[in-house]
């Protein structure tokens, strides 16, 4: 049974990687992969005449893989967290980790629709996005399919 609720769990996770990058791919410029606009971390600065797609296009390859690989360890860690609060608190851990998994959801969009205003960044939406799709996915259906 347990290895049932596990393949379960890993299709969660990957769900949820596939929608956090594909987010990250058609929105790279407000969930990028942390290197400035004109640099790919990979010693190219500026691009030459025709070259502006093909820079934006492996910008945001990077910054989906990036969004991928944070999904799939959080899901990781998710899934772990839950084992093991189950462990310690067998007759509440479904509440328990709900509440934490879908508090912390909220409180980050919150966050995410207050500071990144303040410092002018753009991308709110996209991040309360990724909040609610981690949230579910992970403070919400992970624990209901281990129960």
């Amino acid at each position: 049974m347990l290895v049932e609720n596990l393949v379960a769990t890993v299709s969660i996770v990957l769900a949820v990687a596939v929608v956090s990058s594909l987010l990250a791919y058609y929105r790279p410029d407000t969930l990028g992969d942390g290197a400035p606009s004109g640099e790919s971390g990979l010693g190219e600065m500026d691009a030459g005449p025709g070259e502006e797609d093909a820079g934006s296009d492996a910008r945001a390859v990077r910054a989906a893989l990036w969004w991928a690989a944070a999904a799939l360890a959080m899901g990781a860690l998710a899934t772990i967290a839950y084992l093991w609060l189950d462990g310690l608190l067998p007759e509440r851990s479904l509440q328990v980790f709900v509440a934490i998994g879908l508090g912390s959801s909220a409180a980050l969009s919150v966050a995410a629709a207050v500071v990144r205003p303040r410092l002018r960044l753009a991308g709110v939406p996209e991040c309360v996005t990724l909040n609610l799709v981690w949230g579910v996915g992970y403070g919400l259906a992970i624990p209901l399919i281990l129960q």
